[in-house]
């Protein structure tokens, strides 16, 4: 359908990070490129001008660079924190008061119909849809404290009243964050997962991954180095697979977010006399190829909220050995329930994750291609693009039909 036969909508975007590697980011790009074929024009609010923001910029989107905080409690990992846990607090909520004045004055002159935020810990955007009286929407990607340990200011249940409030609404990325939440009221929140888009690499025409079901070249593993991505936990079970002999290799593409664990990490590794087998790739851009060359990817996060890699692994036939647990889960069921089989190896404990290790090599290549098949149907049956384009624009159609009537 072309952009002239749809609604005409101003949106204001505010993102938490500029980091293009980021699976919030991939997905509003994602969203964004999408709705601007359908008459959507986007502000994006951002917090630096590093990452996307010159290519914003260059496409011609409106971008506004403002500082603004988390609405979370600062950390107390650490002596040093706990001292500046106070410090930390009061000028968190100074600079996002002042982010707030900046941004009313800045969108209304903009005309800005809907402002949508990124992700649940940032409350600036949801302080200025309530001064200009608009509808304002958090995309709620994060469990918060299940995942990442982050507590909302001033309380969990003062952030989830706001949920609550007239013109105020929701997206979940999967239902279990919706049921996380405790978001019920069909009316303000729904489910919408994120639209995947991948380039797969090909070879003479083929495929990505077919032909190589016999194996690949590596263990993969995708996602930023901090506590909450649980490399560590897989670098435990990895290592008792390994003291077995024979060892596949293990590839880890991510930046390093959080230092103290990154040592921690190193220090693993070579306490376990690792290295000849762990390599670091840093944050890399072609997902897709490291994945076609993966004998499988592993997502070993305490609790992911929809596991973006883990569908675009799905897209590319590679095969997922993932923790049974929020977002992966629900993947893993939703391929259960649409092909009647597993599409991936779940695991639960790091004994379990050991023995998927030490038994992969067993596994029939019949299996690992139904397994890849089913997979990829399933990704482009829940995670197509179209779907999660349309889905966020006809709720924009519908929350500002409300307003006006």
């Amino acid at each position: 359908m072309a952009a002239s036969n749809h609604t005409t909508m101003n949106v204001a975007y505010i993102l938490s990070a500029t980091t293009a590697a980021g699976g919030a980011t991939k997905s509003f790009l994602t969203l964004t490129n999408a709705l601007r074929q359908r008459g959507i024009t986007p502000t994006v609010v951002v917090p630096d001008a590093d990452g996307i923001t010159p290519m914003l910029r260059k496409q011609g989107i409106d971008t506004i660079i403002l500082a603004f905080r988390p609405n979370t409690y600062p950390d107390r990992r650490s002596v040093k924190e706990n001292i500046l846990f106070l410090p930390r607090l009061i000028a968190r909520r100074m600079v996002n008061a002042k982010a707030v004045r900046v941004l009313t004055c800045e969108l209304s002159k903009r005309n800005i119909q809907v402002i949508h935020t990124n992700v649940s810990i940032i409350d600036i955007g949801f302080r200025t849809a309530q001064k200009l009286h608009i509808p304002h929407i958090y995309h709620i990607r994060e469990y918060g404290d299940s995942d990442f340990h982050k507590h909302y200011f001033p309380t969990w249940n003062s952030f989830h009243r706001t949920l609550h409030k007239p013109q105020s609404y929701s997206i979940c990325i999967t239902r279990d964050i919706q049921r996380h939440h405790q978001l019920t009221n069909e009316a303000q929140s729904m489910v919408i997962y994120n639209g995947i888009d991948v380039t797969t690499p090909t070879d003479s025409g083929t495929t990505t991954n077919q032909g190589k079901e016999s194996g690949g070249d590596y263990f993969l593993y995708a996602g930023r180095i901090e506590p909450a991505k649980g490399l560590l936990f897989l670098l435990r079970a990895y290592a008792a697979y390994a003291s077995r002999g024979n060892a596949t290799p293990l590839h880890i593409a991510g930046k390093a977010s959080d230092s103290t664990y990154m040592e921690q990490v190193e220090t693993f590794i070579k306490e376990h006399h690792l290295q000849h087998l762990v390599t670091f790739l840093g944050e890399r851009t072609d997902m897709p190829a490291l994945m076609s060359k993966a004998r499988a990817i592993i997502i070993p996060s305490r609790f992911e909220a929809f596991g973006r890699c883990m569908a675009e692994a799905m897209m590319c036939r590679c095969i997922v050995i993932g923790r049974n647990t929020g977002g992966t889960k629900e993947q893993f069921d939703n391929g259960l329930q649409l092909t009647n089989g597993e599409i991936g190896f779940r695991f639960s404990t790091e004994r379990d994750l050991q023995d998927i290790l030490t038994q992969f090599t067993t596994i029939g290549r019949d299996t690992l291609l139904t397994m890849r098949t089913n997979a990829q149907l399933t990704a482009n049956h829940y995670y197509s693009v179209e779907a999660y384009t349309q889905s966020v624009y006809q709720f924009y159609q519908r929350i500002t039909d409300e307003k006006h009537n």
